[in-house]
């Protein structure tokens, strides 16, 4: 059986946040199971990212390019051609 306390530095380093004042109490809490830690590690980010704004808009851009990016408009290509 893997240790609790190794599932959680490989999902800290994972998420880039072992260094995060945040998680780095978790090392030291007793866990009785690997899904009690999961649950307090999405806990955790999940406050984090609602604090940062769970909101992220795209901003749509259209431009003429001579190579393939993006999302391919066939039928408005096909009337630029026409």
């Amino acid at each position: 059986m893997i240790p609790i306390q190794n599932i959680y530095y490989m999902l800290s380093y994972a998420f880039r946040v072992l260094n995060q004042q945040g998680y780095k109490k978790l090392a030291t809490e007793k866990f009785d199971n690997t899904l009690e830690l999961m649950a307090e590690i999405l806990i955790k980010g999940i406050s984090g990212q609602i604090k940062r704004g769970l909101e992220r808009e795209y901003i749509l851009q259209t431009e003429e390019l001579t190579s393939v990016r993006g999302k391919l408009e066939i039928s408005e290509s096909i009337k630029i051609i026409v």
